[in-house]
């Protein structure tokens, strides 16, 4: 059995922190910034640096959108799916209402890296289309996740726009000049020590703060005070509150605000070699800040995704080696699987992932390409609520397995 505190949890802090979507290219900070062109419907365009909502300001940071329709049909032809509509095969109803009659309430979210974006483009009043570098496109519907927030675009000709989602027609991302200074200061980077260990990466802190001149907030002694992170050194959870030093090494104690005491809605860790890792506040211990390094993630070192692959051992002794589509709708080797051990909840590319092997109802044992192991749960990702896989097989079939009878999964 696993050591939950030494072989799940471990990590070396001093490996070079890339994203396992990305090449090892070593480029510029300012690489590291959302940037691109966005045209309104009025026909206004604005290009300079970006930032979603006050909060998603890196390729690094995690999209999020509702799919609009059943992502298998990007997976198979539609003569294939004609096909398959009057066939029975391994499958116990029609294959085209397998999206409805697994659960017809059923929202499916994307996730992806921004970097792994070419473009956002509407498509009507209830939907728009992500297109991946692989020339291939997701539709998605028009609110929900991070469709419908508001961003901002600081172009060098105008300066800073606050553009509405609703007057957008498309955004186009384009890798930031070299040149290009950040409006929002440097990410907010460190290694934050929790109760399985030191991690470190980029933060996000409460949800919301991730770059130099976000806040935090809190009450000393009643008062209000809001300090930028770019002016502190660290924060230690202290009884109802936080510690928090300055660079100046003034101390301060704040409480009385979700910034800084168990209101707090998680602190996550990004660029960590499986991904991305939030922290409930309970095991949250202290933060210590630091300049981010020299490097960042390049936009166009995020590779063109790919459709997943595996080869899957059934627990009736079939294996079988194809295309997959996962949990009934993950398909590109850019989306990410998610679930947690204890608080702490893991964002997984797919591409880190070497293996799963659901082990009861609740946890599946999910190797990472890097070395990790994680025994996680609570998603439907994970335990029994998964929907099951597709198998596209040769001669235009396909095969449905239910998630009881897997017994792994090995991806490509």
């Amino acid at each position: 059995m696993l050591n939950q505190n030494t072989k799940v949890y471990k990590i070396l802090t001093s490996v070079v922190l890339l994203g396992t979507c990305c090449t090892n290219l070593l480029f510029a900070q300012a690489d590291g910034l959302l940037y691109g062109i966005v045209t309104l419907k009025s026909g206004q365009s604005y290009q300079g640096q970006i930032r979603w909502n006050n909060r998603e300001a890196m390729w690094n940071d995690i999209f999020e959108g509702y799919k609009s329709e059943r992502p298998y049909q990007n997976l198979l032809s539609a003569e294939e799916s004609k096909k398959l509509q009057a066939e029975e095969g391994d499958f116990k109803f029609g294959f085209m209402e397998l999206w409805e009659d697994r659960n017809p309430n059923q929202s499916f979210m994307f996730r992806c890296n921004f970097g792994n974006i070419v473009k956002l483009e509407a498509s009507g009043s209830n939907r728009v289309s992500l297109y991946l570098k692989n020339g291939q496109w997701i539709n998605l519907k028009a609110e929900g996740g991070n469709i419908d927030d508001p961003i901002v675009v600081v172009d060098k000709s105008l300066g800073r726009q606050q553009v509405k989602s609703a007057g957008i027609k498309t955004i186009e991302f384009r890798e930031a000049p070299r040149d290009l200074k950040s409006a929002f200061g440097d990410p907010i980077y460190g290694q934050i020590l929790t109760s399985k260990g030191s991690f470190e990466g980029y933060i996000t802190w409460d949800d919301e703060e991730r770059m130099g001149v976000d806040i935090i907030s809190g009450k000393q002694n009643g008062k209000q005070l809001d300090i930028r992170f770019q002016d502190i050194s660290s924060i230690k959870a202290e009884r109802d509150g936080s510690l928090i030093t300055l660079k100046t090494g003034r101390e301060l104690f704040l409480n009385n605000h979700d910034d800084v005491d168990h209101g707090n809605h998680g602190i996550t860790i990004r660029g960590l070699p499986y991904g991305s890792l939030e922290i409930d506040w309970d095991n949250f211990i202290s933060a210590t800040f630091t300049s981010p390094p020299a490097t960042g993630f390049n936009y166009n070192s995020y590779t063109h995704p790919n459709l997943l692959k595996a080869t899957v051992r059934t627990t009736s002794g079939a294996k079988i080696t194809s295309q997959v589509v996962y949990d009934l709708d993950e398909i590109y080797d850019i989306e990410m699987l998610n679930g947690s051990n204890g608080r702490f909840l893991y964002l997984i590319p797919f591409s880190a992932i070497s293996q799963i092997e659901p082990q009861n109802d609740k946890f599946s044992l999910v190797s990472i390409k890097s070395g990790e192991q994680f025994l996680l749960g609570d998603s439907a990702d994970v335990d029994s609520r998964n929907n099951g896989l597709i198998l596209k097989l040769p001669g235009n079939k396909a095969r449905f397995i239910k998630w009881d009878q897997v017994k792994s999964i090995q991806f490509e």
